[in-house]
């Protein structure tokens, strides 16, 4: 498994799959590699037509491994087909409980929501 790295200024682009369930694994590490234990942060993930522009979803995000630096975003079926095949940005802020005022962009980017190919019948 490739492991890359990014900063809060990098545009990771996001595509996304109408129709069916989408999640991302998100994993931080300390700098000398080992996992981030992030417990006491929140992380929140839109997207929307353009910044500042209409909500077309807001990412489900999954703390329960937090202590160990990962945490999962996901959209459901019904989300994905709610949005339809369209193009807009997101991006995953990270929250400190104790300090709601310390809120720290992760990164971002395009996001490209597209249909899947197979059906099933």
């Amino acid at each position: 498994m490739t492991r890359e790295i990014y900063t809060s200024k990098d545009k990771v682009p996001m595509r996304i799959f109408t129709g069916v369930r989408n999640s991302w694994q998100i994993s931080m590490f300390n700098d000398d590699g080992s996992p981030l234990n992030a417990t006491g942060f929140s992380y929140f993930c839109q997207i929307r037509d353009k910044p500042g522009g209409k909500l077309l979803a807001s990412m489900v995000i999954d703390l329960s491994q937090i202590a160990v630096g990962v945490f999962t975003m996901s959209l459901t079926a019904a989300n994905t087909a709610l949005i339809g095949a369209r193009a807009g940005v997101y991006d995953i802020l990270q929250q400190e409980n104790a300090t709601p005022t310390n809120v720290v962009r992760l990164f971002g980017g395009e996001v490209e929501i597209v249909p899947v190919i197979t059906e099933v019948a």
